[in-house]
């Protein structure tokens, strides 16, 4: 939704990997931007960072 965009606004759509293939389980149509880099954040942590030129350097070497 464009016009959230200059309001720092956005929707969020969350779905499981035990979930329907095309529909999600819960929709948050108007979300702080701020609000999803958080929930981003906890969803990517854990996962490796790495670029793709680290995993060149990884696996050339």
């Amino acid at each position: 939704m464009v016009f959230l965009a200059p309001f720092d606004l956005t929707t969020v759509n969350i779905e499981t990997a035990g979930g329907s293939d095309n529909k999600s389980e819960a929709v948050l149509k108007v979300v702080p931007i701020a609000v999803f880099d958080l929930i981003e954040k906890y969803r990517n942590q854990g996962q490796p960072q790495s670029t793709s030129q680290e995993f060149v350097e990884k696996n050339t070497n």
